[in-house]
């Protein structure tokens, strides 16, 4: 079967599964991009410039496109145009999953609903 890769939006919302003890590779991504187990795609892109150190309209500007000049060995001479930096995170659905199939996973909030609920 072909994987299925499905781009996220930046407000759809990400959990992260995988262990997050301390000095994991999740933990480290957590840290050093200020996210949370539970956040939404741009707030991921938001972490990004904070570790490059660069503005949320240098960031806009480079999405947009900056004016300039390329060559490249596919083709001769200079091209103007603009350069263009995406950021995207992909989702690839687990195949167990891919057929419509729901998992309920627990959630930590499953004990505050069950208090109020009685």
């Amino acid at each position: 079967m072909s994987e299925r890769i499905e781009a996220l939006n930046p407000d759809d919302v990400v959990c992260l599964t995988e262990d997050d003890e301390y000095g994991s590779p999740v933990y480290q991504i957590e840290q050093r991009f200020n996210i949370a187990r539970l956040f939404e795609f741009g707030d991921f892109v938001d972490g990004i410039s904070r570790v490059l150190g660069i503005s949320s309209d240098a960031i806009e500007l480079l999405k947009k496109g900056i004016p300039c000049r390329v060559m490249t060995t596919r083709k001769t001479g200079w091209r103007l145009g603009k350069i263009r930096l995406k950021i995207e995170l992909q989702f690839i659905p687990d195949e167990s999953f891919a057929e419509g199939i729901v998992r309920n996973f627990d959630s930590p909030l499953d004990e505050i609903r069950k208090t109020v609920e009685s």
